[in-house]
């Protein structure tokens, strides 16, 4: 039995420097599946999204990479990692890696 379903995807990519044109260059760094969980927290009139992203095993994933998640539905999300946290599970000692995400957007037409 599977604690958490992992019936998303998504690839992570990390800045490496710049290209050619100014931008930044990113480097993947994951590419596979994982859990997509989407949470808004509420202070008064202003509504933050603070999305969740979790990966099977230890994942080493750094603040500011960015994740670009397609759930299951085919709606993508970009997002940039704000805190990374492995987690090992109590009772059945299995080791993931979540993803607490600073913003995320959906990607539209792409």
């Amino acid at each position: 039995m599977e604690l958490i379903r992992f019936e998303d995807s998504c690839v992570i990519s990390r800045a490496d420097g710049y290209d050619e044109d100014g931008g930044e260059a990113l480097k993947e760094v994951y590419s596979d599946r994982c859990s997509y969980q989407q949470g808004v927290q509420t202070y008064r009139e202003w509504r933050q999204r603070n999305s969740v992203v979790i990966l099977p095993g230890d994942v080493r994933i750094r603040e500011n990479d960015l994740a670009i998640v397609t759930q299951g539905n085919g709606v993508r999300k970009e997002c940039r990692v704000k805190t990374v946290r492995n987690v090992k599970m109590p009772i059945t000692g299995e080791r993931f890696t979540r993803l607490e995400m600073e913003y995320d957007r959906e990607l539209i037409g792409s």
